[in-house]
């Protein structure tokens, strides 16, 4: 994952210096989206699935870019992030970054971390049809013995990369 922040970090530069301040759209509900935990251990923090509600769109020429932040608990902010999106409506996961295809529109699903903050980002091409409508998200925050763990019993993370949350809480068991 570590390897990805320089891209995610250039791609949120781009995302910044090509916007205009008049191409920016909020969602009408501002605020910070609450977090409950499901599940804690020693081993690995969960979220519940948190809905995108509080989205923001950039409308490039070529594509738009839907993002959302979500806040960490601070007890959650030592160890590896790892998030998962999942398409409410047919309740398919997928951990971040990857591709998705819906209809006519092609999904590059990604998240940076900033702090204690997630932001999520959607670059969508073809309709610009918001995908934060019909998706959920969950992060885990995985402390280094686990990652470890799971290293020396065979996954590694190109397999983690594409591995659904119920695959991933199945092997951590």
């Amino acid at each position: 994952m570590k390897s990805l922040g320089p891209i995610a970090g250039v791609l949120l530069l781009c995302l910044v210096a090509s916007c205009h301040k008049d191409q920016i759209e909020s969602s009408p509900e501002r605020g910070n989206d609450s977090i409950t935990f499901a599940s804690s251990s020693d081993e690995i923090i969960q979220s519940d699935w948190i809905k995108g509600s509080n989205w923001e769109v950039a409308t490039q020429p070529s594509h738009s870019v839907y993002h959302i932040e979500i806040n960490l608990d601070r007890s959650a902010t030592q160890g590896n992030v790892v998030v998962f999106q999942k398409n409410v409506a047919n309740s398919h996961s997928a951990v971040l970054p990857y591709e998705e295809i819906r209809g006519n529109q092609k999904i590059y699903w990604y998240y940076e971390m900033n702090g204690d903050k997630i932001m999520i980002s959607a670059d969508v091409y073809g309709v610009a049809t918001n995908p934060f409508i019909t998706s959920a998200f969950k992060y885990l925050v995985v402390n280094n013995a686990t990652m470890g763990n799971m290293e020396r019993s065979g996954i590694n993370r190109t397999q983690l990369m594409g591995m659904s949350y119920e695959n991933f809480m199945e092997i951590n068991q």
